[in-house]
This record gives C-alpha cells, structure tokens and sequence, in this order.
C-alpha cells in the first residue's frame, strides 16, 4: 500500500511559488549577437511587497537605482532629491520602494529590472528557498 502523499509545509508552498515567479519571469534576448538575460515580472508590484523587507536589509547601493529611474522618467529630480534627503541608505530604499508601488505595476517592474541588473546576486537570493524567511509551523 502506497504511503499517503504528505501536504507541502506553507514555507515549501511559499518557495515554490517565489521560485516559480522568478523561472516563468526569466526571458533570454539576443542583442548585438550575445545573450542576454532579462527578467520580464508580471506582478512586480506583488514581488516588491513580499520582498519589502529583504531589499531594505539587504541595503543594496541604491545611488545607480535612482539615477536611471530619473533617466527613465519614473522619477522626477524633486522625488529623488526627497528620497536623497534622508541619509540613512535603508530610509532611502524604503521611500523609494513606497513611492514606486503607489505608481503601479509597469514602475515596479523597471525598479526590479534595475535591480536585476544592478544587484544580480540579490535578486538571485530573493528567489533561494532558504532565504524565504520563517513560515514553517511545527
């Protein structure tokens, strides 16, 4: 007799669906002859809210960030001039962090898209199931 299939704890449904959100965000282009990966999020928005916390821990440098969004019009030189007016890194990322949700899915997605290339190796980790924090129950 086959053993019953156990239900997956909330922290293994959690991962999955990061990891899951991330593989299905994953698109590789071609430009100018070399691969590239690009990150396409779908709901980015979603992603920065579960993550809020982590990117702010995490104090990634934050002065390339805000440059582009201001390059990329998702940011005026007086909304960077009043997240730069803090200088505290981590009050930084958090105002930015508010101020690009309240603007929608499309600014999220060109922050993470940023970040991603900016900060590859933090993005990674936001996707590592280790890294999802503590949602086990016992």
């Amino acid at each position: 007799m086959d053993s019953p299939k156990q239900n997956p704890m909330p922290a293994d449904i959690k991962a999955s669906r990061i990891e899951q959100f991330i593989n299905n965000s994953r698109r590789d282009t071609t430009m100018d002859g070399v691969t590239v990966e690009t990150i396409v999020f779908e709901d980015a928005e979603r992603f920065l809210r579960i993550h809020f916390a982590a990117i702010i821990k995490a104090k990634p440098e934050w002065n390339y960030i805000l440059d582009e969004l201001v390059s990329q019009s998702i940011f005026t030189d007086e909304q960077v001039a009043h997240v730069r007016s803090s200088d505290v890194v981590q009050e930084q990322i958090r105002e930015t962090l508010r101020m690009i949700m309240k603007q929608g899915n499309e600014s999220c997605r060109t922050l993470l898209q940023l970040m991603n290339r900016h900060h590859p190796s933090l993005m990674r980790a936001l996707a590592v199931p280790a890294n999802v924090g503590p949602f086990h129950r016992h």
